[in-house]
């Protein structure tokens, strides 16, 4: 598929396909200031500087 081709794909699927929220997830934040935010919090809970969040929400030892 050359490019022209799949420029013209992705435009007719991308409303389909671009982030949104659902009723089990929140989508990503888009802008920086969303993402400071949920770092932010983060850090005010669990004292992780820099962090964005767990995943699967596994505890972890650290020694």
């Amino acid at each position: 598929m050359d490019y022209d081709a799949f420029q013209e794909l992705l435009m007719l699927v991308k409303p389909l396909i671009e982030k949104k929220n659902t009723l089990f997830r929140e989508a990503f934040p888009s802008k920086e200031e969303e993402w400071l935010k949920v770092a932010e919090g983060f850090n005010n809970m669990w004292q992780f500087e820099n962090c964005l969040g767990a995943v699967d929400g596994k505890h972890i030892a650290i020694k």
